[in-house]
């Protein structure tokens, strides 16, 4: 048997070696190689900024006579909806259905809400997907993982990065743009996040990066990015057009100089896919937007992120 509580600050550490061994055991037992090619600390950024953002939101399952931790999963409530994060459970608890008992609490939680749950899963993982569709989840988006390895000159991207090549500007963003963005990601997919932006926006760690593409007065796009050992990630991010994507993601990328990122890409955009191709990238794996209950009205571009997960 095994009971689930939130987890401590104390047990910061036994989570990130369960998210660093389950996802690793998960890829290389299907023939690829380790998502996470550092030490299990990396894995802590998961850890830090689900409990900065939501203290106590941290779900985990606890052998009931081992006392040890063979369960995680992070989910965040905002005023629109629920986001489900890394679901993560021991390969030694195997058969035990954890990962389904933790989606399931946490289901119940959305539902007591009554807000629609939201989640970013990979099509390669049937089990995963098997798991959340037979609790009712429905794929409303598909999204090509696309891999940059920048070179440590960066990238050859002058035309993308040229202020004139659609008359707007790329900038970093600042704590003043923070109404602006929210109104701007909730007329794009009927989301609302004032907490992640302002978060995003203030932390002083150093591994977050905002940026605004304004043309004239009009704020187009926001693209968020994240830099460190566990997560490189370009986004979350929105905007009302292919071109504003491509600039935001294209001027995201030089801060990862000398290093490799992933950015989400939706598979109907074509334009947007074939930037990405002329800028390097390469598709690694494929990701589907799910969601139980309603799902969101895109109009626009959204760029989705496993840290923390946008839904």
């Amino acid at each position: 048997m095994y009971s689930l509580r939130p987890a401590r600050n104390s047990e910061r550490d036994v989570v990130a070696q369960l998210i660093y061994d389950s996802t690793n055991h998960w890829y290389e037992s299907h023939g690829f190689g380790k998502i996470f090619q550092g030490d299990a600390e990396d894995c802590r950024v998961f850890f830090d900024v689900y409990e900065h953002l939501d203290p106590g939101c941290c779900l985990i399952a606890e052998d009931d006579d081992t006392g040890e931790i063979i369960g995680s999963c992070f989910y965040r409530e905002r005023p629109t909806h629920f986001s489900l994060g890394i679901m993560n459970s021991s390969p030694k608890a195997a058969g035990r259905k954890v990962a389904k008992t933790l989606l399931q609490k946490i289901v119940s939680l959305s539902r007591s809400a009554g807000k629609p749950l939201r989640l970013f899963s990979s099509a390669m993982n049937l089990d995963s997907y098997s798991l959340y569709n037979r609790q009712g989840f429905v794929p409303y988006a598909v999204y090509q993982d696309v891999l940059f390895t920048v070179p440590k000159s960066g990238l050859a991207s002058e035309s993308l990065h040229s202020e004139s090549a659609d008359n707007s500007e790329i900038r970093t963003a600042t704590e003043d743009d923070l109404g602006r963005i929210v109104e701007f990601e909730q007329q794009v997919w009927g989301i609302s996040r004032e907490k992640d932006w302002r978060y995003f926006l203030t932390d002083d760690s150093g591994i977050w990066q905002v940026l605004v593409c304004v043309r004239g007065e009009e704020l187009v796009g926001v693209m968020a990015s994240v830099r460190s050992a566990g997560c490189q990630m370009v986004g979350p991010g929105v905007s009302t057009d292919s071109m504003a994507a491509a600039r935001l993601i294209s001027r995201s990328l030089d801060r990862y100089r000398g290093s490799s990122v992933v950015v989400l890409i939706p598979s109907n955009d074509p334009s947007l896919i074939q930037s990405m191709y002329q800028l390097g990238g390469k598709n690694c794996e494929l990701h589907f937007g799910q969601s139980l209950g309603d799902a969101p009205t895109i109009n626009g571009v959204v760029v989705p992120s496993f840290l923390p997960e946008s839904g």
